[in-house]
């Protein structure tokens, strides 16, 4: 669609949607109902006081997860199967299956860009129909203006702008809930920001998402460079940590098998297995070949701290160790955030030797905050 006429279109909705009372509700699905830290039957009550209700989530036509119908059926539940209130909300309601990520490979918790250099590369990119990072040209990165976008790294981003940018204008000036506030509500808010759009936020309904992977990342200015196969983050101007995905633990593996047999593992088991399936093919009673769905396998990532580093011997011993690994931890869990929990341990894991008196030291502190046995940590997603 041409910029100028997109423009026209997007100024017609925002004039349309000016005093309507309307809510927006981000990703309140089964799949994230865990981190959800209020009643969802309450939200959805108090949604259905409005004249007009978006629900946007993370559907079967995007990441494969829960589709529309199921949604609803899902929100009668929540409502005690109450008709009367079930009808109402729905009849107000629109869902939108908005997807993913879009922007979070440097938004994520904070650790490549702030939330502004965010909103003025997407900005550019809707000003000047630009769909996919990747297009961009060297002109365009320094048009921009953001010191932290190079331009021999934009193959490394998964960024672009989603379909969503085309129905958000009409819902200008909602109020928005949902969540989580840092993460999938974060993406929409930016973009809608790039959009000149604006949102109220509703507290009492916005769950946060695990604090523990963004805490770190939202007070220091971290950067990171790489894939899900190996990356690295750095405090800069203290030090670094990098590593990457092993197929296992071979050093460690008493280990791991100690923390699979913990409520943690079992729980995210679980709940990656009763949300995911698998398929196969298989012969029926006929003999004929056939399709059929199954509960995916529980396979959790494994990720290896294989070098960490603090330049000046003075910033040793004030934390900023643990913060380097904590952020190389909130990495990991983002590239293994559809494999249901991934499994983090020290270089010694893989090579049987290799991490120092000091690195040693930050695995004994990071055992207190995370599932852990040795120098391997588990978190559950």
């Amino acid at each position: 669609m041409p910029s100028l006429l997109r423009e026209y279109i997007r100024n017609k909705l925002i004039e349309q949607a000016s005093n309507k009372g309307s809510l927006i509700v981000v990703d309140i699905q089964p799949e994230y109902e865990s981190g959800t830290t209020f009643d969802i039957g309450d939200m959805l009550r108090a949604a259905a006081e409005y004249n007009e209700v978006l629900f946007l989530y993370n559907g079967a036509d995007t990441l494969g997860m829960i589709d529309e119908q199921s949604l609803r059926n899902y929100y009668f539940e929540k409502l005690d199967y109450d008709e009367e209130t079930y009808e109402e909300l729905m009849s107000v309601s629109e869902f939108f299956d908005k997807g993913y990520g879009f922007f979070r490979d440097v938004m994520d918790s904070d650790i490549c860009f702030d939330r502004n250099s965010v909103i003025k590369i997407v900005k550019y990119m809707i000003d000047n129909n630009v769909q996919d990072i990747r297009d961009l040209d060297e002109e365009d990165v320094q048009s921009i203006g953001v010191s932290e976008l190079l331009f021999d790294d934009l193959e490394d981003y998964g960024f672009w702008v989603p379909e969503l940018q085309d129905v958000l204008p009409q819902w200008n000036g909602s109020d928005i809930a949902g969540g989580a506030r840092n993460e999938c509500l974060a993406e929409v808010e930016i973009l809608a920001s790039a959009q000149g759009l604006s949102f109220r936020q509703v507290n009492e309904f916005i769950y946060e998402g695990d604090t523990r992977y963004t805490e770190g990342m939202l007070s220091e200015s971290f950067k990171t460079k790489g894939s899900s196969d190996y990356f690295r983050v750095e405090l800069p101007g203290i030090g670094y940590a990098e590593g990457g995905e092993q197929l296992r633990f071979q050093e460690c593996q008493g280990d791991v098998d100690a923390l699979m047999k913990t409520p943690e593992f079992l729980a995210a088991k679980e709940k990656y297995e009763s949300n995911n399936t698998s398929k196969d093919i298989v012969k029926d009673e006929n003999g004929k070949w056939t399709e059929v769905e199954k509960p995916a396998k529980f396979r959790p990532r494994f990720y290896d701290v294989t070098n960490a580093w603090i330049n000046n011997p003075e910033n040793r011993g004030k934390g900023n160790g643990k913060k380097i690994y904590n952020a190389f931890i909130a990495q990991a869990v983002y590239h293994s955030r559809n494999y249901g929990g991934v499994f983090i341990g020290a270089h010694r894991c893989v090579m049987g030797s290799g991490t120092s008196e000091d690195a040693q030291r930050v695995w004994k502190s990071l055992a207190r905050d995370y599932p852990s046995s040795g120098m391997v940590i588990f978190v559950g997603l």
